[in-house]
């Protein structure tokens, strides 16, 4: 009975992290805004938006998408909505990491010395390249009806490669999280970034189970 729940909770707890994100950047560091000149912070609070957003909360929905949309529809049509959201989620991510590297060169600031920009970087290579491989293999050959064969080796590396990269996803928004927070744990803006962190962590680990166990549930 818990396993079938499993499919709205990860729901739950994505839009409850996506309040907590805007809540956190609205109310305690000024708000959102890509072409700010006055406030830097502004852009740098784009990326945590866009890339929690795109790689996490869109790139999550995706997986569940293919697993829990009614099995009425064609399987093309699954197909098609999965390939749709990574498609968005790599949009948001791409204009994610661009206010990162835009604030960087406003505050003169060397790129790429943290381990959150590495392990994010290499999400944000590999996120695309996944995307390219599903889309060929699973959707443009199946088409054609052909390489059967290779869509079945294929199918196994591609769900684990897509789990993997949630996670890589995660814990680049972890290493932000701690790199953005302020010092202390006592300050309201301390624990509610505590909050978020947890939140997202429980919505990989929901949204993981839930595409390991097939459900099918409705959206």
């Amino acid at each position: 009975m818990f396993i079938r729940v499993l499919g709205p909770l990860a729901h739950s707890f994505g839009i409850l992290a996506f309040i907590l994100m805007l809540a956190w950047l609205l109310c305690f560091r000024g708000g959102i805004d890509l072409y700010s000149a006055h406030h830097p912070n502004k852009i740098l609070n784009v990326h945590p938006f866009l890339t929690f957003f795109g790689f996490i909360f869109i790139a999550g929905e995706a997986m569940m998408a293919y697993k829990t949309v009614p099995a009425s529809l064609e399987r093309g049509t699954k197909k098609t909505v999965h390939l749709i959201l990574h498609l968005i989620a790599i949009c948001m991510g791409i204009l994610g990491v661009h206010a990162a590297f835009k604030f960087h060169d406003k505050q003169n600031i060397k790129d790429m010395y943290t381990l959150h920009s590495w392990i994010g970087i290499l999400t944000f290579f590999f996120f695309p390249l996944q995307w390219v491989v599903g889309l060929i293999v699973f959707l443009l050959m199946a088409r054609k009806g052909r390489a059967e064969s290779m869509r079945s080796r294929m199918k196994p590396w591609h769900i684990t490669g897509g789990r993997v990269l949630l996670y890589m996803a995660i814990c680049a928004a972890m290493t932000g999280l701690m790199e953005m927070s302020p010092g202390g744990g006592h300050s309201g803006e301390s624990k509610l970034v505590n909050v978020l962190g947890v939140v997202i962590l429980l919505f990989g680990i929901t949204v993981d189970v839930s595409v390991a166990h097939g459900l099918l549930l409705p959206l």
